[in-house]
């Protein structure tokens, strides 16, 4: 499993790439929507378009920009849904603390606080990689202010799943922190973090690491969940693998695999994208 992890950290070398985008989005297309005090954090979110609430929770390292507008899963869903895009606290727009214990569960109750603060009643969850992590905990703590939920690009994370040390070994490869002491593996991880750290702040993410194993979900927890759940990941995904089998607690879970789709791209294809739509709107009571 250590293998495994190591190898899952690797794929943030494409992070590299991500973190290029992420410089030219900003530059040109950063949408800036609102904020709201999440018990002392604020919290950055848009809010478009009209019919039942679909809320979106990006992935670690990414924005609400990244994961959902720049790909055009946003504007798709925009067409039939009232839908609202956080920046995950530690990310984006969204304040970022220096303190570990403002993370991990802190991020599932932003959700509900940000329901709270909207007047939402239920809405449908759509979480990836991360996301999909804190749309699994918010099933199991809060399944009553759902609709229906999709954990994609994300597993079932049970309490003592090597998956808890997933974004530990993420962030170790991000900041550098697994570098040689010296020579130039040392040199190359020192000129990433630097540039790195000019457009993200590694400290707080190294806390949204350190917490993540607090979206653990345990099986009584799955069982209390009622609402249909599909999750849609790549077909090469390289970092989701393992974690419990969710079919297990949830008889009606269904799962979508893009063929060829990897961790960092299948959120381009359109067949991803069709597949979360084609979910939502099937169980929508809107009649369309």
């Amino acid at each position: 499993m250590r293998k495994k992890l190591l190898l899952a950290s690797g794929v943030v070398l494409a992070t590299l790439v991500l973190a290029l985008l992420l410089v030219a989005y900003k530059v040109g297309h950063q949408v800036r929507g609102q904020y709201f005090d999440s018990a002392g954090v604020r919290i950055h979110y848009t809010d478009q378009g009209t019919g039942e609430a679909v809320i979106l929770i990006h992935g670690y390292n990414a924005n609400s920009d990244l994961n959902w507008r720049l790909p055009g899963i946003l504007p798709k869903l925009q067409s039939h849904f009232r839908v609202i895009a956080m920046d995950v606290r530690g990310h984006g727009l969204s304040d970022k603390p220096h303190d570990a214990s403002q993370y991990g569960i802190e991020t599932v109750n932003d959700v509900q606080r940000l329901m709270d603060h909207l007047k939402i009643p239920k809405a449908h969850l759509v979480g990836y990689s991360m996301g999909g992590f804190i749309t699994l905990k918010f099933m199991a703590v809060h399944p009553e202010r759902l609709i229906s939920a999709m954990p994609c690009g994300a597993a079932w994370m049970t309490p003592s799943d090597p998956l808890c040390n997933l974004l530990n070994a993420i962030h170790a490869r991000l900041s550098g922190k697994d570098a040689p002491a010296s020579g130039i593996g040392s040199m190359m991880a020192s000129l990433r973090r630097s540039a790195l750290g000019t457009i993200m702040d590694l400290e707080a993410l190294g806390c949204v690491a350190e917490r993540f194993k607090e979206l653990a979900v345990t099986e009584a927890e799955l069982r209390t969940i009622t609402v249909p759940v599909m999750a849609v990941k790549g077909g090469r995904d390289e970092i989701v693998f393992g974690g419990g089998d969710l079919k297990v607690a949830l008889p009606g879970f269904q799962e979508t695999i893009i063929p060829g789709g990897r961790h960092n791209t299948v959120i381009f294809y359109s067949a991803f994208q069709k597949a979360i739509v084609d979910f939502l709107l099937a169980h929508s009571s809107v009649k369309r």
